[in-house]
């Protein structure tokens, strides 16, 4: 048993440097039944670490699939530690999603694992990836274009710990021999239609004909590049922070007008967009763009170009508002990040009126509006006559006139009564109903952005 007191003994090591043999709550492993999960867990029993198992059947192998759900249960029971699992329909929901069965199942199993995790308090989470996906997971990002980031493996993050990382295939397969462990193999893993399987049966044999240690020099190079990663990005958050702000409106904008200036601009974009899911192409497209309002966009995030600079909006569009508003002496209204204050004042006769120039502050006359009034968005075609001018002016040109991106132009709110506009919120009033000599009831509109 050399060999399994040896695997044992670096294991042991990689858990004290991530603290997992002081946990009091059970750590959770996912477990598909194939050899890795299943030395993971046979090891992390025989160091005494509290586990639990959890199982994903995809439902992709018919009954293959629910042999290795069988056999996980087994095994869990054969430890002695609490089984979960679950069911899914993979290739339904890749379809309703518009995505690849590999990216639903792997969304699938992380959201069923942190499920499981907060259910029942769960220290954190372990996978069985080896060193041997590492190398794998560098050649595909290698093929498919990447950053640095994408070159230095598979890493540890926040409450999901890799302990077999720096294990081999052939190390993992030796402890479960030697053990006499029985294991399901996937017979979709001999299929050469995945990108991930020719690497693995193809690509890498070769670099092992060439050197035989081919695997332990590319972890250290990838160690060494994690490395780099990781001061070049300090130093690249560093120069791009002189180059970010955030508007009035929290809108998070890049000054592309300065940032053009230095050198490899369009890295630095790269490296600053990449967490928002854009890839170096979408970088300098954005970068080199020279028209206004033109978006791009991940699915989650998109950049809209301005003058001068882009616009980051990982909220997406403000959602559809269409709110009531009834006479009250005075009232505060939520939507979204505005905070909308409606207060009714009674204009003394022969007194002093005070009426601030602060855009943020509308003084309407009241007389002139019909209740209930509407708080919306604004829609093509509208129209109002902006205060101090005598003609209607449709509201998208008075966007244009006034240079709104394409996030201010969405995030804008009317203020309307019957058909008629009242105001753009915290912006203008139509001339129809502003206050003169002969009002006597004022309502006082006070826009602010949440704190």
């Amino acid at each position: 048993m050399k060999l399994t007191n040896s695997f044992l003994d670096r294991l042991n090591v990689v858990c004290q440097d991530h603290k997992l043999l002081q946990a009091k709550q059970a750590l959770l492993v996912g477990v598909s039944g194939g050899v890795d999960s299943v030395v993971l867990c046979h090891a992390l029993n025989a160091l005494q670490i509290p586990i639990a198992i959890a199982h994903c059947n995809f439902k992709l192998r018919g009954y293959e699939s629910d042999g290795d759900e069988l056999f996980v249960e087994n095994f869990a029971s054969s430890l002695g530690v609490k089984f979960h699992t679950n069911a899914f329909e993979t290739k339904e929901l890749a379809k309703k999603y518009k995505m690849s069965i590999q990216q639903v199942a792997r969304q699938i199993r992380y959201t069923y694992f942190n499920e499981i995790i907060n259910d029942n308090q769960y220290k954190a989470l372990l996978t069985a990836h080896h060193l041997n996906d590492a190398i794998e997971t560098f050649f595909i990002n290698l093929v498919r274009g990447t950053g640095i980031d994408g070159l230095t493996g598979i890493k540890n993050t926040d409450g999901i710990y890799r302990p077999l990382i720096n294990f081999t295939k052939d190390e993992i397969i030796n402890y479960a021999n030697e053990n006499k462990l029985h294991w399901r193999e996937d017979s979709s893993n001999q299929s050469t239609d995945y990108l991930r399987n020719k690497i693995r049966l193809k690509i890498i044999p070769e670099f092992l004909k060439l050197n035989p240690a081919f695997e332990n020099h590319l972890m250290m190079t990838m160690a060494d590049l994690e490395f780099n990663a990781r001061s070049s990005s300090e130093q690249i958050i560093q120069t791009i922070t002189n180059h970010i702000y955030f508007d009035e409106f929290k809108f998070l904008c890049i000054k592309t007008n300065t940032l053009r200036n230095l050198p490899d601009a369009t890295h630095l974009l790269f490296h600053f967009l990449k967490s928002f899911g854009f890839t170096f192409n979408d970088a300098a497209n954005i970068l080199n763009c020279k028209q206004s309002g033109k978006t791009f966009e991940t699915g989650t995030t998109r950049v809209i170009t301005d003058r001068g600079f882009v616009i980051v909006d990982t909220l997406g569009k403000m959602p559809n508002v269409n709110l009531e508003i009834k006479q009250q002496p005075k009232q505060t209204i939520q939507v979204e990040d505005l905070k909308i204050q409606l207060k009714q004042k009674k204009v003394k006769k022969d007194g002093l009126l005070m009426i601030t120039a602060e855009s943020n502050v509308h003084y309407i006359d009241e007389d002139a509006l019909s209740y209930p009034l509407t708080i919306r968005n604004w829609r093509e075609g509208d129209a109002f006559k902006p205060l101090g001018m005598k003609k209607m002016k449709k509201i998208s040109d008075y966007f244009i006139d006034n240079k709104y991106s394409q996030l201010e132009k969405e995030s804008s709110l009317l203020l309307v009564s019957g058909d008629e506009i009242v105001c753009i919120l915290g912006e203008r009033i139509d001339d129809r109903f502003k206050v003169t000599n002969h009002s006597l009831n004022l309502l006082v509109i006070t826009v602010e952005l949440s704190s």
